[in-house]
């Protein structure tokens, strides 16, 4: 609710709390990629790709993985980071080819030019 309203603030505190009042839920995943999400459209990117490689490295079975592959990736150009950024990219392209990010993996590395 927080997140439509655009109360990014709120919902950042409320996917905080629930990682961790919930360490065993199998949602967590879903809440680091959610701050992700959230710290990303503030332009926090440090703490935004904190949360991309928790889901990242911490989660490798979940279904947020290549979605957070990819949103990493764009980070990454975002920081003037263009090597990580097209290694993370063609990752998510070669580890994830029917996704839905690594089409659009594909679009961004045909469109920047990485």
């Amino acid at each position: 609710q927080h997140v439509q309203a655009r109360n990014f603030e709120e919902a950042i505190a409320a996917f905080e709390a629930f990682i961790e009042d919930y360490p065993e839920s199998p949602l967590r995943a879903n809440g680091h990629y959610w701050l992700g999400e959230l710290h990303s459209s503030r332009s926090e990117l440090d703490l935004a790709a904190e949360a991309f490689t928790t889901v990242i490295h911490d989660y490798p079975e979940s279904n947020k993985v290549p979605d957070a592959l990819y949103k990493l990736g764009l980070l990454k150009a975002r920081q003037g980071q263009p090597d990580e950024s097209k290694q993370l990219l063609e990752q998510v392209q070669r580890e994830y080819p029917d996704s839905n990010a690594a089409g659009m993996a594909g679009d961004f590395l045909s469109q920047s030019g990485l």
